[in-house]
């Protein structure tokens, strides 16, 4: 890996040094830079889970990526710049089916930082729906970032749960997802990745998405699913009303490679 490569595809200039700042502050820098998009899955691409390939095309050919891949490089980065990371494989709750995903279906990180603490992050940069920074591994640990309340809460001895709310909505969950902290293997994920890929009943096969990160917490997400045809559903920090707004656009057909370009840095 080239970590200067690495770092100016996420605009990052910080220290390197392994502190929880820096890990805060790369992993924000890579969720506002690299989108989480499934172009490659509706092109009918194979998705190899290896380093290099993940690396290539990310960093080298600009591109993002589902969370097997955008984690699975992440780690690797953090890795190399001496953090101690765990993969953990996590299963995504649909707030519209009310049902769990398969046991793989969500990668996420465990990051330890070589400090001396006997403290664990959960770190998720292949998530568009929340996570934006690192959460203390706690049962009971909070945070709110941008509009979206985060709980992390323990069920039993080794089941998590992520939860999530929007700030503004009912008290009814929305896109959290269950995980252990068993160590896995990028290897592990294989099967589970070619379901995402090939199943015609996955949710990654249904249609092009793409989601990222605003810099004043807000996110925005493209989808060409439904009969409205290409849209962008922004949120964003509205001063005026001093909250977020969530606003819709319907796209022409002649303006997404436009917006896909000016929004999410994908060129096409």
């Amino acid at each position: 890996m080239n970590i200067d490569s690495y770092l100016q595809r996420i605009s990052y200039r910080g220290s390197r040094l392994p502190t929880l700042e820096t890990l805060q502050l790369l992993s924000i820098a890579h969720n506002l830079s690299v989108p989480f998009e499934n172009f490659s899955i509706i092109a009918k691409e194979s998705i190899k889970l290896d380093e290099g390939v993940i690396y290539d095309k990310i960093v080298k050919r600009r591109r993002g990526g589902f969370c097997y891949e955008l984690n699975g490089l992440f780690q690797w980065l953090l890795k190399s710049l001496r953090y101690d990371v765990t993969l953990l494989a996590a299963r995504v709750f649909d707030p519209h089916t009310k049902k769990l995903g398969p046991e793989f279906g969500h990668m996420a990180l465990s990051v330890g930082i070589p400090d001396g603490r006997d403290e664990r992050y959960l770190v998720d940069v292949g998530f568009p729906f929340c996570v934006l920074c690192p959460l203390l591994i706690m049962d009971g640990s909070t945070d709110r970032q941008g509009d979206v309340d985060i709980l992390l809460r323990l069920e039993s001895w080794d089941i998590w749960w992520l939860e999530t709310k929007t700030v503004e909505s009912s008290s009814e969950c929305s896109w959290s997802f269950q995980f252990t902290l068993h160590p896995r293997q990028l290897s592990d994920y294989m099967s589970t990745c070619l379901y995402h890929e090939t199943d015609p009943e996955a949710p990654l096969t249904q249609s092009r998405f793409a989601g990222i990160h605003l810099k004043d917490g807000g996110r925005t997400i493209f989808t060409d699913k439904g009969e409205e045809g290409p849209r962008i559903v922004e949120t964003k920090w509205n001063h005026d009303e001093n909250r977020f707004v969530k606003t819709k656009r319907v796209l022409e057909r002649q303006q997404v490679t436009v917006e896909l370009k000016r929004q999410f840095g994908l060129d096409f």
